[in-house]
């Protein structure tokens, strides 16, 4: 990465769906400081998916201190689904 690059704005990422492929693509993220994860989309409760991501039975553990999905701007907030 150039010296330009490192100090611009990260990559903010919105993930449609938090199932496997979205998890994975959190987790990567998480090893990326040019990368922010912005928003995720599920109609799930947020608390199975934050189950979901600590537990992996392929990936292993992947613990946070927060009890809560967070992305390196700050917790994430809950909005409710509203369909249509």
């Amino acid at each position: 990465m150039s010296n330009a690059q490192s100090n611009a704005d990260p990559i903010r990422v919105g993930l449609m769906g938090f199932g496997r492929i979205g998890r994975n693509i959190y987790r990567l993220a998480a090893e990326k400081p040019d990368v922010e994860i912005a928003v995720i989309s599920d109609v799930a409760d947020p608390r199975i998916l934050h189950y979901l991501l600590q537990r992996d039975s392929i990936h292993g553990s992947f613990l946070q201190k927060d009890p809560w999905v967070v992305s390196p701007g700050g917790p994430a907030r809950e909005k409710p689904f509203a369909p249509g």
